[in-house]
């Protein structure tokens, strides 16, 4: 199912009242564990799809335009309103850690899609496909096109997934559920974030989700330089990098201790040039 929803994304955008008013997502969603077990912090909720016409259009996001990739056009998104306020704070968040130029507009493939039986945030309008950030002139802040930039050269791929982990760092702040191009093929071209677990809050750390710790390895290898495997088991060599990156801190612990270390390392980690 992930890959025909990801082709129906080159029939466009819904149009209605003259204008693109919703854009079809890229991917389900997907379950963390293997086995449609969703283990860490209970069983996962699951999603109750909505019609478009119940959720208002956003066009931008902390002030950034929303641009449809396949049509490189800026199109409004129907988004529910409190994920949509997770996103604001989000990009205001990321923006502050970043420092550089500012982020002027937010690609990707879409946020509500209609419900086609496959259990998905994206029905609730409640999720959101990120493909790059850029700034006032169209140039790339960081891509998640994985795609596209695992074929460059040695040293540009280093640069791309340096600046691709720091991003998915500043998502997992905010949001429990973050899938990366480790997670499955559909997701090689685009960041998918949903908050369907952690609602209005921020992001827990679960030493079980798989999509978690690969993240956190990858995160390890690509930012601090601290090369670990990237198997989804929080093993001892993931927990001792770890601990020496929230000693180095001034934190010290484990990620394994609470939210203060899990949203240290995800700041240091966004933030770290």
């Amino acid at each position: 199912m992930l890959l025909s929803r990801r082709q129906a994304l080159t029939l466009g955008a819904a149009v209605a009242g003259g204008g693109l008013s919703a854009m079809l997502g890229g991917c389900s969603g997907g379950l963390d564990l293997p086995g449609g077990i969703d283990v860490p912090g209970g069983p996962r909720p699951r999603s109750t799809p909505v019609p478009a016409s119940s959720l208002p259009q956003r066009a931008t996001v902390a002030g950034a335009r929303l641009v449809y990739e396949p049509t490189r056009r800026a199109a409004p998104l129907r988004i529910e309103p409190g994920f949509a306020g997770r996103l604001d704070a989000w990009l205001t968040d990321l923006q502050a850690r970043l420092g550089a130029n500012p982020v002027a507009t937010l690609w990707g493939y879409g946020a509500w899609t209609p419900d086609d039986g496959d259990p998905s945030w994206h029905h609730a309008g409640r999720a959101l496909d990120i493909s790059s950030l850029r700034d006032g002139a169209g140039a790339v802040i960081v891509s998640a096109r994985h795609d596209l930039w695992r074929a460059e050269s040695a040293a540009s791929v280093a640069r791309r997934e340096r600046a691709y982990w720091r991003l998915a760092a500043s998502l997992h702040k905010h949001f429990d559920h973050v899938l990366t191009y480790l997670y499955d093929q559909a997701h090689r071209n685009h960041l998918h974030v949903d908050d369907g677990r952690s609602g209005a809050d921020q992001s827990d750390f679960w030493r079980g989700s798989r999509v978690q710790v690969q993240a956190v390895q990858a995160m390890l290898t690509h930012v601090w330089g601290r090369r670990t495997p990237t198997t989804g088991d929080f093993d001892g060599a993931t927990a001792d990098a770890c601990r020496e990156v929230l000693d180095g801190l001034g934190v010290g612990g484990s990620l394994t201790d609470g939210r203060r270390q899990w949203q240290a390392f995800l700041d240091a980690t966004t933030a770290r040039a």
